[in-house]
C-alpha cells in the first residue's frame, strides 16, 4: 500500500492528532498504509469555545484524566505527492514523489465530523456534532468484570485498527516475508489505493528491433506512473493515475507536461538526452487539479474503509455521525504518519540509485538483488553486455565503468545514508554530500516530508532546497475552515485561509492557554471546583515531537488497554524517533 496524494490527511477532529498533507511534484499515495487515498481538498476547523462563566459542578478526578488525555490532538504533517502502488511489495515506497507540504488543524472542543472527512479533509463546520470520546465506558455489570469486558473490546478495536489491510504498517520483520506488506516500506500491500512504480522512467516503445530498448525509446514511461495501470489486477488509483496520463499525451508546453503543473529551471530542457522528463530540469513539479481530484476521491473512499474496516459491526451506517473511540482514531492516525515516513524516506532512498555512478532501478517489486538478476536473465536470454535492463536508458559516463556487481554494492550502502545528507553522491568509495542546487525536485520533496515529520514545529520553506525550486501556497500550508463562535449569536462564523503545520500548533497551543486561563479564573471564584490548568497546559505540543509522537496512543489509553495476549507494546517514551535510513524501515518500531 502506498501514501499517496492526500492534501490532507484528516481524521475526526479532537480526538487524534490529525496528519495534513499536500502533495506538490507529483502524485500522492493516499493510503493510510498503502496508496490508495485520494487528493482531498485540505479542510479543518478550528473552533474557539466561549467562556464558561458559571460552572455548576465539579468534575470526576477519573473524568478529568480522560480530559486530559483526550485534548492532546492537534493535525499536523507534512508528505511528498506520489501514486500510490498496487499490493506488492513496496507500494507506498513506489510512488510519485511530491513536495511534501504539512497542513491541517486542530481544536481543543471534542467535536467530530463525517465520516467522509476522515482522510479527505473536506469537511464542514455544519457537519459536525459534540461527542463523548471518552476511552472506556464499562457496560452494565459487576464492577471489575465490566470493565475488563471494555477494556478488551476496547483492545479488539485497535487491534484491528493497526492491522486494518487500508492503512497498517509491518510491525516486525517476520511481517515483511508474506505479500501483505511492501518489502520496502513494510506499508500494507492490499489497500484499495496501493500504487506501485519505479524510481525512474521505462521504456514503452522501440524505434528499432521491437524491443523495449532504452537506447532507442519512442515513447517513455514516466517514473511516477504506475506500469500496473493496464492490468486487470491494478488498484483504482493504479488505474485511474494510468488513463489520466494515457489520455494527456498532447498536454505538454513550458507549464504542464501530461498530468503535472511544472516549470523549467532556467537554462534547462524539457526533456533529458534520452527522451524522458528531465527531473533534475524541474523548478516545479505538481499535479494538476485533475489528477489531484481523482487521488483525492479514491483516498476519500480508502479512509471511510479504513474506519469501517476498524469499527466492523460497530461502523456507522450511511448518513449517521457517530464518534468512533479516540483509541481507534489514533491508532489510524499513527500508522498513517508511520506510512508517510516510511514510504518517503524509501523513496528518497530508491531516487539516489538511479542517479549516475550506480544507476540501479529500483521498484515495489525489484531490489537491488532483483535488479542484479533481472539484468544477468536479460543478458543472458539476448546476449546482451550492457549491465542494465532492456527497457533502462543506457548508462551515463560515471556509470558505465562500474560493473554491475559494483552498481549494485553502491545501491546498498546508500540504504544506510539518512535523508539529512543533501544531494549524496560518491567519491570514489564513499558518499559524501553534493550540491544542493543539483538536488532533484522530488527527491527535496521526500527528504522535507522526513524533515517536517519529524519537526512540525518548522514550515517547508525553512528546509534547505535548490534556490530554484518554486514553491505554490498550496504546498507549503493547507486551506483550512476556521470558525469562532460569536458572543451576540448562537451562529458559527466560519473563514477560510491557509495555514502551515506550525501555524496550526501554535493556534492549539493558543487555545490550550485560554481553557488554562478560564479555568483557573473559574477556580478563583469557586472553591469547590478543581484547578486542572496544570494539566490543560500539559498538552501543549512541544519543540522535539515529532508526528509520531503526537499522533501516537498516549500513554494513558495504552495503559487502559488489555495488553494481555495481544500485540500491542507501551512505549513508554514521550520522543519518538523518524527512522532516516532505508535500512532501518524494517527494524524501526514506533
Amino acid at each position: 500500500m502506498g501514501f499517496g496524494c492526500l492534501n490532507n490527511i484528516k481524521l475526526f477532529k479532537g480526538s487524534i492528532a490529525v496528519v495534513g498533507l499536500t502533495l506538490i511534484s507529483s502524485l500522492c499515495l493516499a493510503h493510510e498504509g498503502g496508496n490508495h487515498p485520494k487528493l482531498p481538498k485540505p479542510n479543518s476547523e478550528i473552533s474557539q469555545n466561549k467562556k464558561n462563566k458559571n460552572p455548576k459542578s465539579q468534575k470526576p478526578k477519573d473524568q478529568e484524566k480522560k480530559d486530559e488525555d483526550n485534548s492532546r490532538s492537534v493535525l499536523t504533517g507534512s508528505q511528498t505527492t506520489e501514486i500510490p502502488s498496487k499490493g506488492s511489495d513496496n507500494s507506498v515506497s513506489n510512488t510519485i514523489p511530491s513536495i511534501i507540504i504539512p497542513a491541517g488543524s486542530s481544536e481543543v472542543s471534542r467535536t467530530q465530523t463525517n465520516i467522509g472527512d476522515f482522510v479527505s479533509g473536506s469537511s464542514s463546520s455544519t457537519n459536525s456534532v459534540a461527542s463523548n470520546l471518552d476511552p472506556i465506558s464499562p457496560p452494565p455489570g459487576e464492577p471489575e468484570e465490566a470493565l475488563e469486558k471494555s477494556k478488551k473490546a476496547l483492545t479488539d478495536l485497535v487491534e484491528r485498527a493497526n492491522k486494518n489491510v487500508e492503512t497498517s504498517v509491518a510491525s516486525n520483520p517476520e511481517e515483511l516475508k508474506n505479500g501483505d506488506y511492501n518489502a520496502n516500506d513494510g506499508i500494507t500491500s492490499l489497500s484499495s489505493i496501493t500504487y506501485h512504480t519505479n524510481n525512474e522512467a521505462l521504456c514503452l516503445k522501440s524505434r528499432g528491433n521491437g524491443k523495449a530498448d532504452g537506447a532507442a525509446c519512442e515513447e517513455w514511461l514516466d517514473k511516477d506512473i504506475s506500469d500496473h495501470g493496464t492490468l486487470g489486477d491494478s488498484s483504482p488509483l493504479e488505474r485511474g493515475i494510468y488513463q489520466l496520463w494515457e489520455g494527456a499525451k498532447n498536454k505538454i508546453s513550458e507549464t504542464a507536461y501530461r498530468i503535472w503543473d511544472i516549470a523549467l529551471k532556467a537554462k534547462e530542457t524539457l526533456l533529458d538526452r534520452h527522451g524522458r522528463l528531465n527531473t533534475n530540469g524541474l523548478a516545479k513539479f505538481e499535479l494538476n487539479d485533475q489528477a489531484r481530484e481523482v487521488a483525492s476521491e479514491l483516498g476519500s473512499k480508502s479512509a471511510e474503509q479504513a474506519l469501517k474496516n476498524a469499527l466492523g459491526k460497530d461502523a456507522p451506517k450511511d448518513g449517521e455521525i457517530v464518534a468512533p473511540p479516540p483509541e481507534v482514531l489514533r491508532a489510524i492516525a499513527v500508522n498513517i504518519s508511520r506510512a508517510i515516513v516510511n514510504q518517503a524516506t524509501s523513496k528518497w532512498s530508491e531516487i539516489q540509485t538511479a542517479k549516475e555512478g550506480v544507476e540501479v532501478i529500483n521498484s515495489v517489486e525489484r531490489n537491488n538483488k532483483k535488479y542484479r538478476s533481472d539484468v544477468e536473465n536479460e543478458e543472458n536470454n539476448h546476449s546482451l553486455q550492457e549491465g542494465r535492463l532492456l527497457n533502462q536508458a543506457p548508462l551515463d559516463t560515471e556509470t558505465e565503468g562500474l560493473t554491475l556487481e559494483e552498481r549494485t554494492a553502491r545501491a546498498e550502502a546508500l540504504k544506510n545514508v539518512g535523508t539529512d545528507m543533501v544531494n549524496p553522491r560518491f567519491d570514489g568509495d564513499t558518499i559524501v554530500p553534493g550540491n544542493p542546487n543539483k538536488e532533484r525536485i522530488d527527491e527535496w520533496a521526500y527528504r522535507a516530508t522526513v524533515e517536517q515529520m519529524a519537526n512540525p514545529f518548522i514550515t517547508s520553506n525553512e528546509i534547505q532546497r535548490p534556490d530554484q525550486i518554486q514553491l505554490s501556497e498550496r504546498q507549503i500550508s493547507a486551506q483550512l475552515a476556521s470558525g469562532e463562535e460569536s458572543d451576540n449569536s448562537s451562529e458559527q462564523k466560519v473563514s477560510i485561509k491557509n495555514m502551515t503545520p506550525k501555524e496550526q500548533i501554535e493556534i492549539y497551543n493558543r487555545q490550550l492557554e485560554i481553557a488554562a486561563k478560564n479555568m483557573e479564573a473559574i477556580a478563583a471564584e469557586s472553591s469547590s471546583f478543581v484547578n486542572t490548568a496544570g494539566k490543560i497546559r500539559a498538552n501543549k505540543l512541544k519543540e522535539g515531537e515529532s508526528i509520531l509522537t503526537i499522533n501516537d496512543l498516549t500513554p494513558i489509553q495504552k495503559k487502559e488497554l488489555n495488553q494481555k495476549g495481544t500485540s500491542l507494546a507501551q512505549n513508554p517514551n514521550t520522543k519518538v524517533e523518524i527512522p532516516r535510513t532505508a535500512s532501518q524501515l524494517t527494524i524501526t518500531r514506533y
